[in-house]
């Protein structure tokens, strides 16, 4: 399922001196909140590693699925109705043989909070 322009949408993307930042604003109204909870929604872990590998997607300008997490620290809920926008920073963004493996910090600047640090290895596909 692709949840770019559904479950969030691309607000921005920025330079940094780390690396490249995009801006999404989630869709608190998505219908995957009405079950991931119900009165308290809650973005899913996989939605959150979904968005990284789609945003990365569109970094590369490659058609990427996921192949491996090397790690995932999850050190926040990200509840829409608390947060709406994030920002998803990529740095160490590297290709080898058809891979791309890159690090992956999920923040926000209101509140100032980290959500998620993420290493990943997509692999590119046709």
């Amino acid at each position: 399922m692709i949840l770019n322009n559904n479950l969030y949408t691309i607000v921005r993307k920025e330079q940094t001196s780390t690396g490249i930042s995009y801006i999404i604003h989630l869709n608190a109204q998505h219908f995957i909140y009405e079950a991931h909870f119900p009165g308290e929604p809650v973005t899913p872990g996989v939605c959150i590693l979904q968005i990284a590998q789609e945003l990365l997607s569109e970094e590369t300008e490659l058609d990427l699925s996921l192949k491996k997490i090397k790690n995932a620290k999850f050190t926040a809920v990200i509840a829409p109705n608390n947060i709406s926008e994030l920002i998803v920073t990529f740095s160490n963004i590297k290709t080898v043989e058809g891979e791309v493996s890159c690090q992956c910090t999920i923040s926000s600047k209101i509140p100032d909070s980290v959500y998620a640090k993420l290493s990943l290895t997509c692999l590119k596909y046709d």
